[in-house]
């Protein structure tokens, strides 16, 4: 018996160990999917999600079914016939109406229903659809209804039939018009050898999602786990669907055909269009923007097609938290409405909690937090990057932020600061470098050297408990953790995570953990005691997001996951003998199985982050390539006419004598060339964006080039009866290396400015040496520009350098620019090391406080100007080829050239000049770029493959400005560039610069 007994529970334990399916499994859970349409690629995921596996391992057993032709599939999963669906943009009507569903994800980024049209019909478009019969399906055709009403095509200009869901009937001409999918029908008209019209939406300004997995409020209410496990798991088999469309082919003609209707050719074509709907490698597939959700509710709003409001969005879109239940008092929402942007403290290198990267961008756990918040309250974050941890809290407490973002909350913080509960909490360690032994705890450091961040949590502490432990204030983690591997102290007391990051950061692998302390890093998010209402407001917006979302989170930026243990201890309690041996091994097999699972899915959720964060890039690079293109057609257009404008206006002045006559060309030139310097300042801010701006450093006097800007305003501030003076200290007046002309640039923005917004009174420069000039290899100048103007109201400063921004609306409609100058003289002064404030009172006036790091030139000699005499001498006589291939250009340009007395001879494209150049005689070729026949480009690759020509000089002179159209001149061939419009002074300096000695023969 006993023999027996043994063999039986000796199997047990066998099965156990080896069975794939072990007894303490959760057993799987069926769930049902109800189609918007009949079998196709177009819900080839779900197929793959089954067929995969992915499912199985959510412990999902899923049933897949068809759509009822007629019936509506919405309908069926609010009934409970179906806990999930997909749908198309009927969903979201579904929900104005208040309905309780929930949208999963946005598996189409662009709706693929359109309709279709006989080729010999002549309909081509919405307006030959009047007193059409249209046939399509009332229950999914919300973006066809909004195309027609978006075109002036109201219901009753048309006969609507219902979708027979037979596409002879428009071979049959039993209809005019057809609802259908391009990624679908379109196919079955060709195979029959029909052509076809297409008329889609989005050709008319209607670009709505496509299919959409949803589910109930109830069923997420319920099994919100359930919910979670399924989406992932749908996501995944879209991932491998169209990764593997071949085999989803395959599968479909085998299990998912039962009428025989699809073939292999077809579903070919349906992979193919089905993924331009999706766009895959652009976009993460299940992506969810709520933007273009708002976008289609404001359509259906104007066109009269819903009552319901955008109200109706919160809490729709599964993990995007809502602000419907927040619950904010009057004062909070009053607060929030007039403060549309909150200023918030940071510590800018306190990985992974909150940093700023390489790119200047703010990421990491609390910046995540933020982004949620902001999305959730409609609010924008004013992120101060550039301060020190310790400079941040001195701001705090002199109320210059609104808040704090990740805070540890200790006595001395709290007398300035209102704190949330914490959101993220990890251990307070200790760190040493292994050759003292193992510490333990505080206690044991008494009399030691200890590194400790500068004004961090840990070092108010550590002076209030543990006042004979030495401290070493370190500037950062880094800086701390650096000083414990060298030597310099004992060990290193601060966060977790935090110190994990920068040791393996750094490469720190002399450091390791030696010891934990009593206390614990809670972050938190603080307001100051000077916005009670905001530390409310975040507080409930805190308390009030999803659990998802902040595991999400944590899980991707403190790599940790808290998995719930069984006591083995309790187990042993209760149970005996062979019960324990049995138990333990099914509960171990049951939870590898749950971890395995587990694991996946945190494997696939970090695969699809990884994903959105390179289609992010890729879209950002998309952008800024499309940005570029965009300023650089707007410059080249703009500039061409422009050229004739300053052109003529500027040889208007000279050819009359009439006053009234020279009024208007003044007018006409001043005017062009405002619109001018509006032109340049988007250019210059687009080559600061890039990181394409370059500074000369040449010789020049600092009080010429002052001397020159106040001379050049002095007409201006005369018209207003204004004083304008420049003072330069005595230390300054020396030479200096750096870049004159940016100086120049931002003296003349700061004066333009001042004289601009300044009534009466006085506007005054001054210069001034800070550095010690008996030590420097550099120079620090200090420059302040002051006026008597209108000033600007306190907190309106920082506006004011971010780009197109001004003090307030009113400014830009009374005095006008573009609100970049600023911004430019920012970066400008930045790249030359130095920085900009500004100080002013309302009414009083303002003060622009700028200084700059600037090279001593040593002993390079003063360079010498050539007298005008001898400059005006030498192009007496030389020739110059003039190619452009519009008239007007070629005209100012052929005036202004004759006026310094040069031959000229035209070109009207590429072919032109190098036929003009074989007669020879050319000392210079001025070429435009954008020419028919030849363009610039290959006229000057030509030249330069000609032995003839290969030292001739050839200037682009072009509407094309920026930098990289620029360089693209210069790299094929051409020796310089003069941008359009051309002045008469610009193209005399580079006409000395280039031509010298004697005359061609």
């Amino acid at each position: 018996m006993r023999h027996k007994l043994f063999v039986w529970f000796a199997a047990v334990f066998a099965w156990l160990c080896l069975s794939d399916a072990p007894v303490f499994a959760q057993p799987s859970e069926n769930v049902a999917l109800q189609l918007k349409w009949l079998h196709s690629f177009q819900f080839a995921g779900y197929y793959a999600a089954i067929e995969q596996g992915y499912y199985a391992e959510a412990g999902l057993n899923v049933a897949i079914r068809e759509r009822i032709p007629g019936v509506n599939n919405i309908e069926q999963v609010l009934k409970g016939e179906a806990q999930y669906g997909v749908a198309d943009t009927a969903l979201l009507l579904d929900r104005l109406k208040g309905k309780p569903l929930i949208l999963l994800a946005s598996i189409f980024q662009h709706n693929p229903l359109v309709y279709i049209t006989l080729k010999q019909s002549g309909i081509v478009s919405p307006y030959e659809l009047i007193g059409k019969r249209v046939m399509s399906d009332p229950i999914d055709d919300a973006p066809l209804v909004a195309m027609l009403y978006e075109t002036g095509i109201t219901p009753d200009k048309f006969t609507r039939l219902d979708n027979s869901f037979n596409a002879h009937d428009l071979i049959d001409g039993k209809t005019d018009a057809v609802s259908a999918y391009i990624t679908d029908q379109v196919d079955y008209f060709k195979q029959q050898g029909v052509e076809i019209n297409i008329i889609d939406p989005r050709n008319y300004g209607v670009d709505f999602l496509g299919d959409n997995l949803f589910t109930t409020e109830k069923e997420l209410r319920e099994h919100p786990e359930r919910v979670r496990l399924f989406r992932l798991a749908s996501l995944r088999g879209w991932e491998y669907a169209l990764s593997h469309p071949e085999a989803m082919i395959r599968l479909i003609l085998a299990k998912y055909n039962p009428a025989k209707r699809l073939s292999a050719e077809h579903l070919r074509f349906e992979a193919r269009e089905t993924a331009k709907m999706i766009l895959p490698q652009a976009i993460p597939v299940g992506s969810t923007d709520i933007k273009r959700f708002e976008r289609m509710v404001q359509t259906y709003q104007r066109l009269g097609l819903t009552t319901g409001t955008g109200k109706a969005l919160d809490g729709f879109i599964y993990g995007q938290a809502s602000s419907g239940d927040l619950q904010l008092s009057a004062e909070e929402k009053a607060w929030l409405a007039a403060h549309p942007s909150i200023r918030v403290g940071i510590d800018r290198d306190f990985a992974p909690y909150e940093w700023v990267d390489a790119r200047g961008e703010y990421v990491g756990l609390a910046a995540d937090y933020l982004a949620l918040l902001g999305q959730r309250l409609r609010v924008s974050f004013d992120i101060v990057k550039d301060k020190s941890w310790a400079e941040m809290l001195a701001m705090a407490q002199r109320g210059e932020i609104d808040m704090i973002a990740c805070v540890v909350k200790t006595p001395e913080r709290e007398k300035y600061l209102i704190f949330t509960e914490p959101y993220a909490s990890t251990p307070t360690v200790i760190l040493d470098d292994g050759r003292s032994g193992f510490i333990g705890t505080l206690q044991r450091l008494a009399g030691k050297r200890v590194a400790v961040e500068r004004g961090y949590f840990i070092e108010e502490l550590l002076l209030r408990d543990y006042p004979d432990i030495s401290r070493v204030s370190a500037h950062d983690v880094h800086d701390a953790l650096r000083l414990v591997s060298i030597g310099s102290a004992d060990a290193y007391i601060g966060d977790a995570a935090s110190a994990n990051y920068a040791v393996k950061q750094g490469g720190l692998l002399n450091l390791r953990l030696s010891g934990q302390t009593e206390y614990q890093s809670r972050h938190s998010m603080a307001a100051t005691r000077a916005n009670p209402e905001l530390a409310g407001i975040l507080a409930k917006a805190l308390a009030a997001m999803p659990r998802a979302e902040m595991d999400d989170i944590q899980n991707r930026w403190m790599s940790l996951q808290a998995v719930a243990g069984v006591s083995l201890e309790t187990v042993a309690k209760y149970i005996a003998g062979v019960a324990v041996l049995l138990l333990l091994v099914g509960y171990w097999n049951f939870r590898l199985r749950r971890e395995i699972v587990e694991r996946k899915v945190i494997e696939h959720e970090l695969l699809l982050r990884s994903r959105e964060l390179e289609c992010a890039k890729v879209a950002a690079e998309q952008a800024s390539v499309v940005k570029s293109r965009f300023l650089a057609n707007m410059s080249h257009e703009i500039r061409t006419p422009m050229n004739a404008i300053i052109g003529f206006s500027e040889l208007g002045r000279g050819v009359t004598a009439e006053n009234e006559a020279q009024s208007y060309f003044q007018h006409i030139y001043t005017a062009a060339n405002n619109l001018l310097s509006i032109i340049n300042d988007i250019l210059d801010f687009s080559k600061v964006e890039a990181g394409e701006m370059r500074l000369e450093a040449t010789p020049f006097v600092l009080s010429d080039v002052v001397d020159g800007a106040v001379g050049l305003m002095k007409a201006k501030a005369g018209e207003k009866g204004l004083s304008l003076t420049a003072t330069i200290a005595e230390a300054a007046r020396g030479r200096f290396l750096g870049d004159a002309l940016r100086i120049n640039q931002i003296l003349i923005n700061l004066l333009s400015n001042a004289v601009k917004f300044t009534v009466q009174g006085c506007v005054e420069v001054r210069v001034e040496r800070q550095d010690k000039e008996e030590i420097s290899d550099y120079a620090w100048l200090r420059f302040s520009v002051s006026d008597t103007g209108i000033g600007i109201q306190a907190g309106d400063g920082d506006k004011l350098f971010q780009p197109f921004s001004q003090a307030d609306a009113s400014i830009t409609r009374k005095y006008g620019g573009t609100g970049l100058g600023l911004t430019i003289c920012r970066q400008l002064i930045q790249l030359m090391g130095g920085d900009i404030r500004v100080e002013s009172t309302p009414g009083s006036g303002s003060c622009f406080i700028f200084t700059v790091q600037l090279g001593l030139p040593g002993d390079i000699p003063p360079a010498q100007p050539a007298a005008p005499a001898t400059q005006a001498q030498s192009l007496r006589g030389r020739t110059v080829l003039l190619v452009d291939d519009n008239p007007v250009n070629l005209l100012v340009a052929e005036k202004l050239l004759k006026n310094l007395a040069l031959e000229v001879r035209t070109a009207g494209n590429g072919l032109e000049a190098l036929a003009a150049l074989n007669e020879g005689g050319y000392d210079l070729v001025l070429m435009d770029v954008q020419m028919p026949e030849m363009d610039g480009m290959e006229a000057t690759r030509r030249i330069r493959g000609d032995q003839r020509w290969r030292d001739l000089p050839v200037i682009a002179m072009t509407a094309h400005a920026l930098p990289d159209e620029v360089t693209a001149c210069l790299a094929q061939g051409m020796n310089d560039h003069i941008a359009k419009p051309i002045r008469a002074d610009g193209l005399r300096q580079m006409l000395y610069k280039w031509l010298g000695g004697e005359p061609s023969v």
